[in-house]
């Protein structure tokens, strides 16, 4: 069975099964999710892997088969380019 790669997603906290931030980088998927939330908002950030098994195939879910470097993290104050 051929393996997903690793990626990094970011979610609000606890909603870590829908994860919609997904990034070839740690700080892409922060700042992906930062866009759409609001200072102090709680998010989780993590690197996993999606199931690759067929039975998901042409699923609106599919489940992480593994996952490592999760962090809580709480949005700052950022910068707004003009």
């Amino acid at each position: 069975m051929k393996r997903a790669p690793w990626k990094w997603y970011a979610c609000i906290e606890g909603e870590a099964d829908e994860c919609g931030y997904e990034s070839d980088s740690k700080e892409a998927a922060i700042a992906a999710i930062a866009r759409d939330f609001e200072p102090g908002t709680v998010i989780e950030v993590l690197e996993a892997r999606f199931s690759t098994a067929k039975k998901y195939e042409g699923h609106d879910y599919v489940p992480f088969i593994a996952v490592r470097n999760r962090e809580t993290i709480t949005l700052g104050l950022r910068e707004v380019a003009a």
